[in-house]
């Protein structure tokens, strides 16, 4: 008997709870009816690493798409619908919408970050971003990112736009030598972006030594030079291989010539070599 009516208890709490939420449900429905969007308010975040977007880009994607906001009835708006609307911008990364109990559209936006810009001699000018995502350059702002320069063919066209590792024909891109040299390229971009010390250092990638094949032999694969902020010289990595060891030997060097004239003077450090550091003034 005690059983059954504890058993009987636990059903009229959830019964009660169940009608609560049903109340509470039409009640707040009620109060929606003929409510209206009072204000929209825009959060982008990372907005204060780069200003890629805008809360003023947002209200005018709606604004050119005669896509009403303010005004509008709350019942008839999708915020699901909102979200797509965002997400279709190439460099909105993620975005969700919703309205909160004072009648306000809430839109957070997450941006994709550029890590670096391409501006080659063969007419490839583009951003990569976090996500490896290739984007083109934007007119509202300068990203300062790190520029990689020189003459070479990335394996996509200089009009593409989208996630570069998932393009067609993968399997065919993947064999070919100038999507293994963008890919080790993108990949030490990532190493130095990572690294403190080298993410303040390097403010150009220059891709030298143009790339040779015979056949599906690879000759010669291009190599690459970097331009410190500060100091009066010229970094020669040579090829993307042994990339940790070189690097080691970098900052050996930047050790040893810290109490003396080497920062200054005009200098090519040359890394290629292995166990060696080869300088030269310029």
């Amino acid at each position: 008997m005690k059983r059954l009516l504890i058993i009987l208890s636990s059903l009229l709490v959830w019964v009660f709870i169940i009608l609560y939420f049903v109340f509470a449900s039409n009640l707040s429905a009620k109060r929606q009816r003929g409510a209206v969007i009072e204000r929209v308010n825009i959060v982008i975040k990372d907005s204060l690493i780069q200003r890629v977007i805008t809360p003023s880009m947002v209200l005018a994607w709606f604004s050119i798409d005669k896509y009403q906001l303010i005004n509008r009835e709350i019942a008839t708006l999708n915020t699901i619908e909102v979200k797509e609307f965002v997400e279709r911008r190439k460099f909105v990364k993620h975005a969700s919408a919703y309205v909160d109990m004072s009648g306000s559209l809430n839109i957070e936006i997450e941006q994709r970050i550029p890590v670096a810009r391409f501006n080659t001699e063969n007419g490839y000018n583009f951003y990569i971003t976090d996500d490896n995502y290739i984007l083109p350059l934007q007119n509202h702002e300068v990203m300062y990112v790190p520029i990689i320069t020189g003459n070479f063919a990335p394996p996509f066209s200089s009009k593409f736009i989208g996630k570069w590792t998932d393009q067609n024909d993968e399997i065919e891109k993947k064999t070919s030598e100038n999507y293994k040299f963008f890919k080790k390229l993108i990949n030490f971009v990532n190493v130095t972006r990572d690294d403190m010390f080298l993410s303040s250092l390097i403010v150009q990638f220059n891709v030298v030594g143009r790339g040779s094949l015979d056949g599906n032999v690879v000759l010669k694969e291009s190599e690459i030079e970097l331009v410190p902020r500060v100091g009066n010289h010229i970094i020669r990595l040579g090829t993307l291989d042994n990339i940790e060891h070189k690097l080691d030997k970098l900052l050996l060097f930047y050790k040893r010539s810290a109490s003396n004239d080497l920062w200054n003077t005009p200098t090519y450090i040359n890394l290629e070599y292995k166990g060696q550091i080869v300088c030269r003034k310029m």
